[in-house]
This record gives C-alpha cells, sequence and structure tokens, in this order.
C-alpha cells in the first residue's frame, strides 16, 4: 500500500517547467539551421543517424533524458524529431515527448518531421505512422538505408504540403 507522499510522488509530471531548474536554454543557432532532435538510448544508434542527418545538414541535438529533452523541446524548434522506442524507459505511447508534440497548435506542429523508431514497425509503414501522429516509423534493422529512408519521407511530407504551404505564404500566414 502506497502512503499518501508516495502517491503523491507518482503522479509528478516527468517534466514541470515551473520547477526544474537543470534545464539549460541558453543554446544558441545560427539562424536558418536546421535543427534535429534525437532520442535514442543506444549510443551506436545515436552515432549512426547523427552522421546521416548531418549528411542531410541537419545540426543534431542529442539528450540524454526525458527532461533535458523537454528542456530543449521548450527552447528551441527542431525541424526533425527521431524518437526510439523505449528511450530513457519509456515506450512511445507513454512519451511525454509524444504528448507534448500532440499539445502543439497544427500551425507549429505540421513543421516538425517526426520519425518513430521501432522493433514493432515496418519501416515507411504509412498506416502506422498515421495512427502514431508522426511522418515515418522506422525499423531500427533499416538503419543501413536511414539516409534513403528519410530523404524519401522527407520529400513525400514537403509535396505533400506544399500547395497548403505556398497558399499561407500568399496569406502572409506562414
Amino acid at each position: 500500500m502506497l502512503t499518501p507522499e508516495e502517491k503523491q510522488e507518482s503522479k509528478k509530471p516527468l517534466f514541470d517547467y515551473e520547477q526544474d531548474e537543470d534545464v539549460s536554454p541558453l543554446e544558441f543557432y545560427e539562424e536558418g539551421t536546421k535543427l534535429a532532435l534525437v532520442l535514442d538510448g543506444d549510443s551506436k544508434h545515436v552515432k549512426e543517424i547523427t552522421s546521416v542527418l548531418e549528411e542531410l545538414t541537419y545540426k543534431t541535438v542529442a539528450p540524454l533524458s526525458i527532461r533535458e529533452t523537454m528542456g530543449k523541446l521548450l527552447f528551441h524548434h527542431f525541424d526533425l524529431i527521431m524518437l526510439s522506442d523505449g528511450f530513457d524507459g519509456l515506450s512511445l505511447e507513454e512519451s511525454p515527448v509524444i504528448n507534448y508534440l500532440n499539445s502543439l497548435s497544427m500551425s507549429v506542429r505540421r513543421r516538425i518531421f517526426l520519425a518513430l523508431l521501432s522493433k514493432r514497425f515496418k519501416t515507411m509503414d504509412l498506416l502506422k505512422a498515421f495512427g502514431l501522429s508522426a511522418n515515418l516509423v522506422i525499423n531500427p534493422d533499416d538503419l543501413v538505408n536511414l539516409s534513403l529512408v528519410l530523404k524519401k519521407g522527407i520529400s513525400d511530407n514537403e509535396k505533400f504540403y506544399k500547395t497548403f504551404m505556398d497558399t499561407l505564404k500568399e496569406a502572409g500566414k506562414d
């Protein structure tokens, strides 16, 4: 049986903007820099992913925990986020990152390309990606083809939103 203090502790969110002081928001990036957030607990995967993203001209940020990740998300716009199932011990369904992204306004969210990595997925399963509010799903076994997969996924996403984004620009609402 849990004590009242233990119950209260278990209800505390993993990240609380008001309370967490160990977040370091003072990182500056040159204007126009494409930022990518890589959230994977496997350092080998992070190295592979970072290498591919640098080829695609992204500046990569790879926090080690959910707390650090949430701090970065609050202070920076990331063009691409790659979230691995099991990052910081949490499944995709439990991830505060996905909850945060799903709470963003559509005008902000549609500018973020979200790729989810999990052994449970077939790479480029668009129906699964749609069901998880992601742009792309990738099986980690296919990281050797990550460059091709990302180029195709990002290109398809840009084509899908092109007319809409052009219309927003014309209306002065971009």
